[in-house]
């Protein structure tokens, strides 16, 4: 399928501009830029949520609540607050010094969707593009050659930037260069459910597209490997299926590095705890591989780029093992952290909201993001969040 975004006019179009934008002017409704929660107010009595702390350039606000706070900071900053409030596992909080006003397994089930980001194939087609322009009543007709991949000295440039910037087209509108989605079941799918355990991201270019400049330090990559594997390819076409890991077994944690609001917490993914995790993306790592040498990617002469991953010597070529510390070695985050705050039942002791959000033994409290889901969706977490 082809890949779906939030689009408008070209441009990824952020849940602030779509939603909070367009009725920033309503009577009912303040919006307070520039500012940082430090914690939500709950009387220690009645264990009511009763406002919120925050700052704002430099000058400390409290804020009271008629009715509800409403929690949103997404996975990670969602548990933070909670934390900072006095609303987690009590001994955590007693060893920060926090009063606990509930003790929730708040910031433990962390989830992510991982997947191998290393594996690239190289490809030397380009495809014939047919171009017919109406110019008042003669029709001009334009024959060009065009490459398949995305290279930043390709399309980095003015023409590009000033086709963007007054018509919103070309190649800068494309969500990031990934182009197509796919969904496979492997060996370990459970035949009776009813989602597939492996996602393909299909990318229209890899870490070599950009020359260096930075992709490869946003999934850092060291500069060992840059210059062993990666620097012979730089600024030529190649493309990449990415698989992605949909149903983690692992579960993670985020927990407070101090009762600084400002400290970043502490985030301990544990990806490939449970080693099934890893056999999974093997198999999709694989699959990956079988589909590049299928007719439609050979038309365009793709090829595995098969020098041997810096760190993997010591494993025979394209053996489980061998894919494991390939995986391992080019693991990288799809940035769709969930369940730190997970939806559950009374009964589960996991559980840190109730089926309607609202948190379990803090009253006039909810949490509303991705960090309530008790699982990772089987697919991108933008959608399902948005429509909560």
């Amino acid at each position: 399928m082809k890949i779906q975004s939030t689009t408008r006019n070209g441009a990824r179009c952020s849940t602030a501009k779509a939603f909070l934008r367009p009725v920033r002017h309503r009577s009912n409704l303040h919006i307070s830029m520039h500012s940082l929660v430090h914690k939500i107010i709950i009387d220690p009595t009645s264990k009511q949520a009763t406002g919120v702390r925050f700052e704002k350039k430099g000058q400390i606000y409290e804020i009271s609540a008629s009715k509800e706070v409403i929690l949103s900071g997404g996975a990670i900053n969602s548990p933070q607050i909670l934390m900072l409030s006095g609303v987690g596992p009590a001994s955590h909080l007693n060893s920060m010094g926090i009063t606990v006003l509930g003790d929730l397994q708040v910031g433990s089930n962390l989830q992510d969707h991982i997947a191998n980001g290393g594996m690239i194939f190289t490809i030397d087609k380009v495809y014939f593009l047919y171009i017919k322009e109406r110019l008042k009543i003669t029709h001009l007709i334009r024959f060009c050659f065009q490459p398949y991949s995305f290279i930043d000295a390709r399309y980095i440039n003015f023409p590009n930037w000033l086709n963007y910037t007054i018509n919103r087209h070309g190649p800068l509108t494309s969500t990031g260069g990934c182009e197509g989605l796919g969904f496979v079941n492997t060996k370990y799918a459970n035949k009776s459910d009813d989602w597939p355990d492996i996602e393909f991201h299909f990318a229209a270019g890899s870490p070599v597209s950009d020359g260096g400049i930075a992709i490869r330090h946003n999934d850092a990559i060291s500069d060992a490997v840059w210059n062993t594997y990666y620097k012979p390819l730089a600024n030529t076409d190649t493309w990449q299926v990415i698989p992605m890991l949909l149903r983690p077994l692992s579960r993670g944690t985020i927990r407070l590095a101090s009762t600084d609001p400002y400290a970043k917490p502490i985030i301990d993914p544990k990806y490939f705890s449970n080693i099934q995790d890893l056999n999974v993306l093997i198999e999709g790592t694989k699959i990956g591989l079988a589909l590049s040498k299928t007719r439609p990617f050979q038309d365009l002469n793709s090829t595995f780029y098969d020098k041997i991953f810096p760190g993997c010597e010591s494993y025979t070529p394209w053996t489980d093992d061998y894919w494991g510390c390939f995986v391992r070695s080019y693991s990288k985050t799809i940035y769709h952290y969930s369940g730190t705050c997970k939806m559950g039942p009374s009964s589960d002791s996991a559980a840190v909201v109730d089926p309607t959000m609202k948190v379990y033994g803090i009253g006039r409290l909810r949490v509303v993001d991705a960090s309530i889901m008790p699982y990772v969706v089987p697919g991108n977490t933008n959608a399902p969040t948005v429509s909560y």
